[in-house]
């Protein structure tokens, strides 16, 4: 279980695990890296190209290098030396990949109760990363639909909790035990 990715490059050591990993594989030219520029302008960032990888202020770029020219807006690694360059995407390289082992607690957890599984679901339950689950609102009362969710990097299911319009379920409780108090009421009323 789990998801792979292009490998992103978090630090030093991970540098030299990717190169390794490249060696072990055989590897004999460059590889890519899941690195890319958001915007192929010379203002473009560079970022991690699995969305659940955070920023680092880590690189191993060659000297020179990323030099902004345009169409060159993703990141290969030289199993010469380690150090990366920026190439466009028309070349054909080998790649390392990275396995994202996050999971995510069950979606009533993450959800505190206000949503619940098309099924059957214990609080024990976990999901691996890019998982998609249908889910519906716990208000039985209301009939709620919503989109399905999905176990992100962090942990969590997105779309997060404030994005779904689901009432908290503890007020779905209280409701029902009001209407029947406020119906036996204005039975009391009427009859008397």
């Amino acid at each position: 279980t789990g998801v792979w990715r292009l490998a992103s490059v978090m630090s030093e050591e991970e540098n030299k695990i990717v190169l390794k990993a490249a060696e072990t594989g055989g590897a004999e030219e460059n590889l890519w890296l899941g690195l890319t520029r958001e915007d192929p302008s010379s203002n473009g960032h560079w970022h991690w190209t699995f969305l659940g990888d955070i920023p680092t202020v880590y690189s191993n770029w060659e000297n020179e290098k990323p030099h902004f020219r345009r169409l060159e807006e993703y990141a290969i690694m030289k199993i010469d030396s380690g150090k990366w360059a920026d190439v466009s995407n028309q070349a054909k390289y080998p790649f390392v990949c990275k396995r994202y082992m996050t999971n995510c607690r069950s979606v009533f957890e993450d959800y505190g109760g206000r949503v619940v599984v098309r099924g059957y679901e214990t609080v024990s339950t976990r999901y691996d990363v890019g998982q998609k689950v249908e889910v519906y609102c716990s208000d039985i009362v209301t009939k709620i639909n919503v989109p399905n969710v999905e176990c992100s990097a962090s942990g969590n299911f997105q779309p997060a909790v404030g994005a779904i319009n689901c009432p908290r379920a503890s007020a779905v409780r209280i409701f029902p035990t009001f209407l029947i108090t406020l119906i036996t009421l204005l039975i009391t009323m009427v009859t008397t």
